[in-house]
């Protein structure tokens, strides 16, 4: 069975349109027809869907002796745009004149919408024996030899598969390494005391930011939760060419200046990414060049002053007042 998710081919359709679908109250063959003409149309990579017979439409589940009447009924309501046999989804969704779904609340919407996005949710395929979704298995052929192997993100430095600890007298696998004297020893309490090494243990990397770490970011500065439209923003402009560390940098400069909205933060983003500032480090590096520019002003109009005084007129200007002045102290 293919994946019908981002490896596969995959419908792009604005969050507005599939919004308003969602909102409005449309018959299930409606509805049926318009799924149909959105694959054959935007899933197609062309703006409307050639359908040359009606019969084609039962392949959505509707009769053919009613497509007519179906499709007459799009029309007029402003939906749908046909010149048999090409049809068009009106794009322009505020003409549609279809009544909402009476359970429609647009403020629990947004909320599940921001909910979703924040959340990772899991893979409901995965059987009961299978691991968590975004945790490893711990496999014991993996540790090194030194021992100093640390588990998987949430769990307990002493828990091991099955949740059981190894007996003594144990035979060890022959694909373990037999432990050295100075391995980490496991005292009461549950507490783990590190042997003195020779050398200091490398720093590890710091972890890369997610998408939902961008959101979550933005919500707390602004305080609120974030429209479709801003999450459309972030998700479709923002995160394909820029890095996440550098769209949070650019959250923080505009927290900074008291600027807590979308367009200063693209405003930003924009400015940095033409001076070539692509990382958060670019970014301190080239501020800080940018601030000794500034610093050094004393320096600039010393100079500036220098080139005025070269200046034919003004040293005739210089040497007369001089001269005057001199007149004036005799």
């Amino acid at each position: 069975m293919a994946n019908p998710q981002p490896t596969d081919a995959h419908l792009r359709i604005s969050h507005q349109i599939m919004r308003e679908i969602i909102r409005r109250d449309f018959s299930k063959p409606h509805q049926n027809i318009l799924n149909l003409i959105l694959r054959l149309s935007w899933g197609c990579g062309s703006p409307s869907a050639h359908i040359p017979q009606s019969k084609d439409f039962t392949l959505c589940g509707v009769a053919q002796g009613h497509v007519s009447t179906y499709i007459r009924q799009l029309v007029e309501a402003k939906v749908l745009i046909a010149d048999d046999p090409f049809y068009q989804i009106q794009k322009d969704f505020d003409l549609w004149q279809v009544s909402p779904n009476k359970g429609w609340d647009s403020k629990r919407f947004d909320e599940l919408v921001s909910e979703n996005i924040r959340l990772s949710t899991p893979d409901l395929r995965q059987t009961e024996s299978s691991p968590l979704a975004g945790t490893l298995p711990l496999r014991r052929e993996n540790i090194p030899s030194g021992g100093n192997s640390s588990p998987p993100k949430g769990e307990h430095p002493l828990q091991r598969e099955g949740n059981s600890s190894p007996q003594r007298g144990t035979q060890q696998p022959e694909n373990v390494d037999v432990p050295t004297p100075r391995r980490v020893s496991i005292k009461r309490r549950s507490f783990i005391s590190l042997p003195l090494l020779p050398h200091p243990l490398p720093q590890a990397p710091a972890q890369e930011l997610s998408d939902g770490d961008v959101y979550n970011a933005f919500e707390k500065e602004f305080g609120r939760p974030l429209s479709p439209m801003e999450f459309e923003e972030i998700r479709d402009y923002w995160l394909p060419v820029y890095p996440r560390e550098l769209i949070v940098r650019a959250l923080r400069e505009a927290v900074l200046n008291q600027a807590r909205h979308m367009k200063y933060v693209n405003n930003i983003l924009v400015a940095w990414w033409d001076k070539k500032w692509t990382t958060p480090e670019a970014v301190e590096a080239g501020k800080a060049q940018e601030h000794l520019k500034r610093t050094d002003r004393p320096y600039q109009q010393q100079r500036e002053r220098a080139k005025v005084l070269q200046m034919p007129g003004a040293q005739t200007y210089s040497t007369g007042a001089h001269s005057k002045f001199e007149r004036n102290l005799k």
